[in-house]
């Protein structure tokens, strides 16, 4: 009471009854006073009280009613901010203690294996409130079970129980991320399908990142598919595991080496001859894969046509396929490589074109000279033979001696031939002669120191002495 507070003592009630004194509850002086030790929550509800005047049967009416709320201390919760529970050496692990639906602020302890954590432990970093632990580099020593408790600012005696605890694990080294090929094989052929895989065995949350020699490739998560391989595609390839931020965890993978290689290619040769080019009525083509001493299969192609004509190493082309003018074949078979390149188109419409032609040009040739064959005799046949009188007269020009004779003009040509001597001039008597080669004529020879003589030798010979 304010007007005379030592006359009075005081009743407390709470939720209309009176409230006694028992442990954890005790009075001031006169019981103005209420002091609740160790609130529990039965204490809670709405508190009165009321004056008593001593010694005068004098009471007033109760107080107001002033609510009392008792709540349990809340438990925080920790959690990891980092999506794994196990980290490898020098990597990054964060977790926060956080008390849940309470708007109070509050200050936190940290405990791993229930011991309370040094502020300045090396390697690890506390928030401005306690409620971030942060391990920058995770050693061995930082493996083990973490918790922390709560207490309520201003109010130093409110202090929460632990939390549960959270396992942290740590690896004794880093891992090797293993990188897998499929097809495993190390030579690869032209358009063939390469699937590499990045494979992490620990933890989880990992991203990765592909390279080829020194060139990164763009990123395609755990798995990275060439769908149709080609020369750029061979070299050493790697794949890198990362996680965590700023900066992020790496680990490197294996190392595989792959050449690219292009496919044996098929040719098509024709084997029909060129002297049967004419009498035969077909062209016969062969399907060869070049450079491979295995056995292969064979598929014939024609023209723009994707199906299939045949399945055997020869083809046949017939005369009347003229309008099928280009083709092609592939090898295949069940071993690497599955099937070789298609060979160069083979057009066969010009070599029908020019058989028809060729065969053409030479009956001509052959019905020309049959008929210039058949002109020669009808023409033979049929000629006018040619009469004594519309022969010209023909020039005797070897003469007898008899007509030599009679010839008044003809020269006597052994005699010119055979002197040596200078021809004498001649005299007027002499130019009247009349130079006719005769029998009586004598051959004018002139022979130094001529002296003939007659011996009776070889038979009635005679031999003349120069």
């Amino acid at each position: 009471m304010e007007d005379s507070p030592d006359l009075w003592t005081y009743t407390w009630y709470r939720g209309g009854q009176e409230v006694v004194q028992e442990a954890g509850v005790s009075f001031g002086s006169e019981g103005s006073d209420l002091t609740i030790s160790q609130v529990r929550p039965e204490p809670a509800g709405q508190y009165t009280c009321t004056g008593q005047l001593k010694g005068r049967p004098v009471k007033s009416e109760p107080s107001k009613p002033q609510s009392l709320e008792v709540k349990e201390i809340p438990v925080p919760l920790v959690a990891l901010q980092t999506p794994w529970p196990d980290v490898f050496p020098s990597e990054k692990a964060e977790m926060n203690c956080k008390m849940q639906d309470s708007p109070d602020d509050w200050t936190y302890t940290w405990y791993r294996g229930g011991q309370k954590m040094a502020v300045q432990e090396p390697g690890v970093s506390f928030g401005s409130d306690g409620s971030q632990l942060v391990i920058s580099s995770a050693r061995q020593e930082h493996e083990g079970e973490y918790n922390c408790t709560g207490q309520l600012k201003g109010r130093a005696p409110v202090t929460s129980e632990h939390s549960k605890p959270l396992s942290l694990s740590v690896y004794d080294k880093k891992p090797t991320p293993e990188l897998i090929q499929d097809p495993g094989h190390r030579k690869m052929y032209a358009k063939e399908s390469i699937k590499f895989s990045c494979k992490v065995s620990a933890s989880s949350g990992w991203e990765f990142h592909w390279f080829k020699d020194s060139a990164k490739l763009p990123n395609q998560g755990e798995n990275y598919t060439i769908p149709s391989a080609s020369y750029v595609n061979a070299g050493a390839h790697r794949c890198r595991a990362t996680r965590g931020q700023e900066p992020p965890f790496t680990t490197d993978s294996n190392t595989i080496t792959i050449n690219v290689e292009e496919r044996p290619r098929a040719t098509v040769t024709l084997l029909t001859g060129w002297s049967e080019v004419f009498s035969a009525d077909r062209l016969d083509l062969k399907c060869e894969v070049h450079g491979s001493e295995d056995t292969w299969n064979y598929t014939w192609f024609g023209g723009s046509e994707q199906s299939p004509l045949s399945f055997n190493a020869k083809h046949p082309v017939m005369s009347k396929d003229v309008n099928q003018s280009h083709y092609s074949c592939m090898g295949n078979r069940s071993s690497r490589p599955l099937y070789s390149q298609r060979s160069e188109p083979f057009k066969t419409t010009n070599l029908l074109l020019k058989r028809r032609v060729l065969l053409s040009i030479s009956g001509c040739l052959f019905f020309g000279i049959i008929a210039v064959f058949i002109g020669c005799i009808v023409m033979r046949i049929t000629r006018k033979p040619v009469t004594s009188e519309d022969k010209p007269e023909e020039v005797n020009l070897f003469l007898t001696r008899a007509e030599l004779q009679a010839s008044d003009v003809a020269p006597c040509p052994l005699a010119e031939y055979v002197s040596d001597e200078e021809k004498p001039a001649l005299t007027k008597d002499a130019e009247d002669i009349d130079p006719v080669c005769h029998e009586s004529t004598p051959l004018p020879l002139s022979f130094s120191e001529v002296e003939a003589e007659t011996s009776e030798t070889n038979g009635g010979l005679k031999s003349f002495k120069y």
